[in-house]
């Protein structure tokens, strides 16, 4: 190819769009948990990540920077729960890394884990079982305190929270409560004894007595509860996840679920209404809308098939690919924020059969997703 043709055809990264072609709508909200990934297969070496990186600790530092260097465009970043448990040398770096978040003005919160609100806040030190089904993940028998080597024994909240405090003294904003609600509050079942909604206010509570923000994982749930409605939207919490899932069902049945009912509701109107997750709906203002977050994890990426020609120059075909997941982006953004949100991530996640979406490295098109945001 003569060089005229390949300067012409160069794959262009990122996209700096025109501000006036492109005004930007939203944040992000990175999900980072970002960690080494041994492969299993070849002792000694790394899985590849979208680039055919190997996920060594290097790596996880560099993705680091990347986020920080991302500046504004990152209204918030949750740290994976485990940097907790580092010590010497890969602390130092850990810390480094989150103070340069911060100062980029990024919030920093610190990830930990509530079981959809079952897992008491404490005491200290404790530990307990939270027997779930696995088909419908709801409670499946009542919150017990075990030790802490039985099996499926799960560390109390305010242990996870002091460990983020601990670790990160003067560097962390906020904390992070994942696993939204699913479980209906009518007394007499094991939803409804397992003071779900008491725990979530301790949290809260705990969380805000350091001086730190509260960040909640809530996806779909309407907050309709008919034996306790409206007990999540009146809780002190800074930020809320109201959605996660692909990008096809957010285009198409962006809905909101009744957890007693077991129904879904098209979304707004509704019966129920969860018209409050836009603010601007329920008498708030536009500005309010940068609290509630839209995850969008997988299937924004678009590949526009060129036959031959994609395969004759391969660099058109990375070319036109990277301009329409730019414009669908673009368009998701958009979408999120006339559903009420303003802060968004949207990412092509892995998935664990136990874990659900991971969130283990940025999306192969982190660079478009900044400069839409910046």
């Amino acid at each position: 190819m003569p060089p005229v043709a390949r300067a012409l055809l160069r794959r262009y990264r990122p996209i700096h769009w025109p501000p006036w072609i492109f005004p930007p709508p939203t944040r992000m909200a990175v999900a980072a948990y970002l960690v080494p990934q041994a492969d299993p297969n070849n002792p000694g070496q790394y899985l590849p990540d979208w680039n055919g990186q190997p996920m060594d600790w290097n790596w996880v530092l560099q993705q680091w920077d990347r986020i920080a260097a991302a500046g504004s465009a990152v209204r918030l970043v949750v740290a994976e729960q485990s940097y907790t448990g580092l010590t010497g040398a890969q602390l130092a770096q850990i810390k480094s890394k989150l103070s340069a978040c911060h100062k980029a003005g990024q919030l920093v919160y610190g990830y930990t884990y509530g079981n959809s609100g079952a897992l008491p806040l404490g005491p200290v030190h404790t530990w307990w079982s939270v027997p779930r089904d696995p088909t419908t993940g709801q409670l499946s028998g009542a919150v017990m305190q075990v030790t802490a080597t039985t099996a499926g024994a799960q560390l109390c909240v305010q242990d996870q929270i002091d460990a983020w405090r601990n670790a990160f003294p003067g560097i962390i904003d906020g904390i992070y409560v994942d696993v939204g609600p699913v479980d209906c509050l009518k007394p007499g079942t094991f939803g409804g004894s397992a003071n779900i909604p008491g725990n979530y206010a301790q949290y809260c509570a705990y969380i805000n007595s350091f001086g730190l923000q509260v960040f909640l994982l809530a996806p779909q749930y309407d907050d309709d509860d008919p034996n306790q409605p409206r007990w999540l939207r009146v809780l002190p919490w800074n930020f809320l996840g109201l959605w996660e899932q692909g990008c096809q069902t957010y285009d198409t049945k962006f809905n909101a679920w009744n957890v007693c009912a077991n129904t879904y509701t098209s979304w707004p109107p509704g019966n129920p209404d969860a018209s409050w997750w836009d603010p601007v709906r329920v008498g708030g203002i536009a500005l309010q809308r940068m609290t509630r977050v839209h995850i969008i994890n997988g299937g924004a990426q678009v590949h526009v098939s060129l036959g031959w020609i994609g395969e004759w120059f391969p660099s058109l075909q990375q070319f036109l690919d990277q301009i329409f997941t730019t414009i669908n982006l673009y368009q998701l953004m958009q979408l999120a924020m006339s559903r009420g949100a303003a802060t968004v991530w949207i990412t092509e996640a892995g998935y664990k059969p136990t874990l659900g979406s991971v969130y283990d490295q940025l999306p192969p098109y982190w660079d478009d997703e900044v400069a839409l945001c910046s």
